[in-house]
């Protein structure tokens, strides 16, 4: 296995972590406690790493960056929409109606 396959495959896992709290604020259509200036700066550091990885004929790596930037976009995208205000699904944050 050459390094860039096996960097390719450690960004990939990342990307697996991310789809899980993508998943998890899809199921709760809540976004407390996530910072978007953290994610934001991972959506850059995907980018910039998709141009270094092309530049430098990395092409497995290269992929997974682009997935990984991909990802932390719609994350990113999640968080701005869900941390917006409290919606009727956000039974925590609204209480009991009764």
């Amino acid at each position: 296995m050459n390094s860039d396959l096996a960097n390719g495959l450690v960004e990939l896992a990342a990307v697996g972590f991310i789809l899980l709290s993508v998943r998890r604020v899809l199921r709760d259509r809540l976004a407390a406690g996530i910072s978007a200036a953290t994610v934001l700066y991972f959506c850059c550091r995907a980018a910039w790493g998709l141009y270094f990885f092309l530049t430098n004929n990395l092409p497995w790596t290269a992929c997974a960056a682009l997935l990984s930037l991909c990802v932390n976009f719609l994350y990113l995208v999640l968080i701005l929409h869900y941390s917006q205000k409290p919606t009727v699904y956000d039974s925590r944050l609204v209480g009991d109606q009764k």
